[in-house]
């Protein structure tokens, strides 16, 4: 079921197998860091509302560099709530885009509390498999 949807992000949720899909879209390639940043919010708010076991977040069309100032934004942010919501599983299925790719792991390896496991994968097969473990 689709809960949110931007020109950027497409968030989806499913209470059958509690996991929160965040699709990014190839528009980010024109995405400003202000809105990214109200994408964070949105996934923020998403996260608090279902309280999800398990996000598959979709970066593959990902276009956006997140900048290490955004990331440290990002982490303020979400990484909390992943604690405040038990989070049990994060898998990425990674962008094709190198820089995208590095943007997106350093926000991870950040995060030296995480309770979670996370993963990175080429496709989406892999990680919806390894989510239902």
């Amino acid at each position: 079921m689709i809960a949110e949807k931007t020109s950027f992000l497409i968030l989806s949720y499913s209470p059958e197998t509690e996991i929160l899909e965040l699709e990014w879209l190839a528009k980010t390639s024109e995405m400003t860091d202000k809105e990214f940043q109200e994408q964070v919010l949105l996934e923020n708010k998403m996260l608090l509302k279902h309280k999800p076991k398990k996000i598959l977040a979709k970066t593959l069309q990902m276009e956006y560099t997140i900048s290490p100032d955004e990331q440290e934004k990002h982490n303020d942010i979400i990484l909390p709530t992943f604690k405040a919501i038990g989070l049990e599983k994060l898998a990425i299925v990674v962008s094709h885009d190198l820089f995208t790719q590095v943007s997106i792991s350093q926000i991870l390896d950040d995060d030296t509390t995480a309770g979670y496991q996370s993963n990175y994968f080429e496709d989406i097969t892999s990680a919806t498999a390894w989510l239902s473990e």
